[in-house]
């Protein structure tokens, strides 16, 4: 969802904690979408959360293979 996390290599989770500053975990950390979307923690374990993330990939796949949506 967002950037990458200070060139640590993996995408941050993104979502707004308590203190306001943006959650540091890996997007997808605890869920069956790792690498997309948000933690485990901010709500990325929900039924319609899964079914964004796994349209957000199969979105990023067309792309990368070159076919049409």
């Amino acid at each position: 969802m967002t950037g990458d996390a200070k060139g640590d290599g993996y995408v941050q989770c993104g979502a707004a904690g308590r203190q306001g500053k943006p959650c540091a975990r890996p997007a997808g950390w605890g869920t069956d979408h790792a690498g997309v979307g948000y933690c485990k923690n901010h709500g990325g374990c929900t039924p319609t959360h899964a079914v964004a993330a796994q349209r957000q990939m199969a979105v990023a796949a067309c792309e990368r293979l070159g076919l049409e949506i």
